[in-house]
């Protein structure tokens, strides 16, 4: 989609259009928000970085504070323009969602590293018991 497109060019973000009814702005260091058309608007969420177990949980579980989760969807009128739209994407949900998307991405890294540090662990426990 063009709109999306102009868009994400105004951001300087990327827009993944793999999926067939949706599309992804790629932003910083993996950020994601799904967008997809609805009528005469466009949605836009947030998107999670994945768990290392591969679920998506709420925004708590990666660790983010209850005080600093903020909106991450809204809902913009496709009249209104490509620059209008990433203007109100940038103030309504990309100053909310990038904080609360680092703290869960510093969150998953540390779960990484404690799921290295296991897998250490196990590899020196299976070669003493040979």
């Amino acid at each position: 989609m063009e709109l999306l497109e102009a868009i994400a060019v105004i951001l300087g973000w990327r827009l993944d259009r793999r999926h067939e009814h949706c599309f992804y702005l790629l932003g910083p260091d993996g950020a994601k928000i799904w967008a997809r058309e609805d009528g005469e608007r466009l949605k836009f969420q947030g998107q999670k970085p994945a768990w290392p177990s591969g679920g998506f949980y709420s925004w708590e579980a990666y660790r983010v504070p209850s005080n600093k989760i903020g909106r991450t969807h809204i809902t913009c009128a496709k009249s209104r323009g490509a620059f209008a739209i990433a203007k109100d994407l940038e103030r309504r949900l990309i100053k909310n969602y990038l904080p609360m998307y680092c703290i869960a991405k510093q969150a998953v890294n540390a779960e990484l590293e404690k799921l290295e540090e296991l897998n250490q662990v196990e590899k020196l426990t299976r070669r003493r018991e040979c």
